[in-house]
């Protein structure tokens, strides 16, 4: 893997070929959005792909692989990171990477102004889906959600955390995308479009050729080794995530807890249909089950 100037950024070609071998925002950055979905990536990957390494490679097989979570600590996960200020913008890296290319302190101090002007938050958000932007609304209207207490945090119906791994694995132009959603609510009230999700999901996870699971990292190595005939040279390890240090610190009221679940039902759902195809899949392999 060649590395480029930026760390986040390197060059992953096939050997002895200058065809992409893996495309991530490691390696080709955030073509089709940040953090995109399977229905994003779908025709995003190619076309981009397309652009990257010409037509030549037109007809080649991608191999589709991404990571599971426990829902419940990954709905807090993601709370925890808004909290301290992430957000799913690319606006920030252009005021560095423009105002240290300007020589004129004058000039800078311009050009710096105009771009924060540019960089107020607006009220609604864009996602790929069906190749147009859909646009939904915002929790928040600031240029971050700082500090946001949990409560604030669960009480926001269009708050993309709500059933994300359901959401990213379905395929969203069935249901004419974002449209589809009523209100936006993305607890996903309606019990025919929740169960018209999951099983857009699990058809979509069954086809993927391979998914980890963030709690068996033994067990995804292996099977990621005997799916792909490739070797790790180091072992993967399972470290304690800030989630859960968390959850050691600061005791969560049960009812929150129930809440989360109720409001992530699709996730839930998911999640355990994900865990009995995960560990059939090692079995297939011949890899042992993890002792739980």
């Amino acid at each position: 893997m060649q590395k480029r100037s930026n760390w986040h950024h390197s060059s992953c070609k096939h050997p002895g070929k200058n065809s992409t071998w893996l495309f991530s925002r490691y390696t080709v950055g955030w073509p089709c959005g940040v953090h995109p979905d399977w229905t994003a990536l779908k025709d995003c990957a190619r076309r981009k792909l397309r652009s990257l390494d010409g037509p030549s490679y037109e007809g080649r097989k991608l191999f589709h692989v991404t990571t599971l979570r426990d829902p419940i600590d990954r709905f807090l996960s993601e709370w925890r990171h808004v909290q301290r200020g992430a957000t799913w913008s690319r606006k920030g890296s252009f005021k560095r990477e423009r105002s240290s290319l300007i020589s004129s302190p004058k000039i800078r101090l311009e050009l710096v102004l105009v771009i924060k002007k540019c960089m107020i938050p607006k009220q609604r958000q864009h996602l790929l889906c069906d190749s147009r932007r859909n646009t939904i609304p915002q929790c928040y209207q600031t240029e971050k959600w700082l500090g946001v207490e949990l409560e604030d945090f669960m009480a926001c119906e269009t708050n993309m955390a709500f059933n994300r791994q359901t959401r990213m694995i379905a395929d969203l132009e069935s249901i004419g995308c974002y449209e589809g959603f009523k209100n936006y609510d993305m607890r996903v009230p309606d019990q025919n479009l929740g169960r018209h999700l999951l099983e857009s999901a699990k058809r979509n996870l069954e086809n993927i050729d391979f998914f980890s699971m963030l709690e068996y990292q033994k067990e995804s190595q292996q099977l990621f080794e005997a799916t792909f005939r490739l070797k790790f040279s180091e072992d993967w390890e399972y470290h304690k995530t800030k989630t859960e240090r968390f959850k050691d610190d600061v005791e969560i009221p049960d009812d929150i807890i129930e809440r989360i679940k109720s409001d992530n039902a699709l996730d839930v759902e998911f999640y355990d249909f994900a865990k009995q195809l995960f560990f059939k899949r090692i079995s297939e392999k011949r890899i042992p089950l993890p002792q739980e």
